[in-house]
């Protein structure tokens, strides 16, 4: 589960549902009176009221980032792979959110798009429920390998006790594919297409 809280009011109600426990609860006050108290540029403190979203790339590489760690898969999942190969945008390989091609609507969880490949969460609550379901992740599986794409699906599971093999069986297999240069496109949802390759 992912929350945004916008105000210390917000944090209040959220701590009386029960809907955040006590120690979580405590943990972001004290990390929200630390930015307060904190000197520096206004993009890294916090106002009161509405969150200022930040307004470009670098001004949001100027924040920092939270110290609570993640427990959602798919974040534990690509933190562990931009420490190992760094974030697309500064320099390194790893994209969250990749439609790659213009010819289909398939989108990538992860990718490392210079590699040709891609990571995808395929827990059974996604694509095992129905039979639609699982034919849908095996005909997304055949169209990327089919375009020469490394597609590595990972379960909750394997993220959560074997973090370290995945991201090894990643290395290797990036091993044996050649590294080319692509560009990539913002798209307004949030995700990046590749507009370039060489």
């Amino acid at each position: 589960m992912v929350l945004r809280i916008a105000s210390d009011a917000e944090l209040k109600r959220l701590k009386d549902e029960k809907t955040l426990g006590a120690s979580a609860a405590t943990r972001i006050e004290a990390e929200l009176k630390a930015i307060d108290a904190r000197p520096g540029p206004a993009t890294q403190r916090r106002k009161k009221g509405k969150p200022r979203r930040p307004q470009s790339e670098a001004e949001l590489h100027g924040l920092e980032a939270c110290t609570l760690p993640p427990v959602m898969p798919a974040d534990i999942l690509y933190q562990a792979l931009v420490r190992r190969w760094g974030r697309f945008a500064t320099g390194g390989e790893v994209v969250w959110e990749l439609e790659p091609f213009t010819d289909s609507r398939y989108r990538l969880d992860t990718a490392l798009p210079r590699f040709r490949c891609g990571v995808e969460m395929d827990g059974w609550q996604y694509h095992g429920k129905t039979l639609e379901g699982f034919q849908k992740s095996r005909a997304k599986q055949m169209f990327f390998c089919r375009r020469g794409w490394l597609f590595f699906q990972v379960s909750n599971d394997q993220v959560r006790n074997e973090l370290d093999d995945v991201i090894e069986a990643i290395a290797e297999g990036l091993s044996y594919q050649v590294r080319r240069e692509v560009s990539l496109k913002r798209l307004p949802a949030g995700w990046s297409r590749i507009i370039e390759e060489t």
